[in-house]
């Protein structure tokens, strides 16, 4: 996912400002995981509910915020 994200996402979501991405919720946890700086076992305990948006906010050097 980090490559996917390096290679792929971040520069679409530089280029257009917004992205949709849709996947797996463990693709997902893996994203997350990288983007939040989280350890592997707070991204086990991590929820993400089916078919419901998530929505993340980058400032413009492309960093998550809170």
């Amino acid at each position: 996912m980090l490559a996917c994200w390096e290679e792929q996402m971040r520069p679409a979501l530089y280029t257009t400002g917004s992205l949709l991405v849709v996947a797996h919720g463990n693709s997902l946890r893996a994203l997350l995981m990288q983007l939040r700086g989280m350890s592997p076992a707070e991204v086990e305990q991590l929820e993400i509910p089916t078919a419901q948006p998530l929505r993340l906010l980058f400032d413009d050097e492309m960093n998550l915020l809170p």
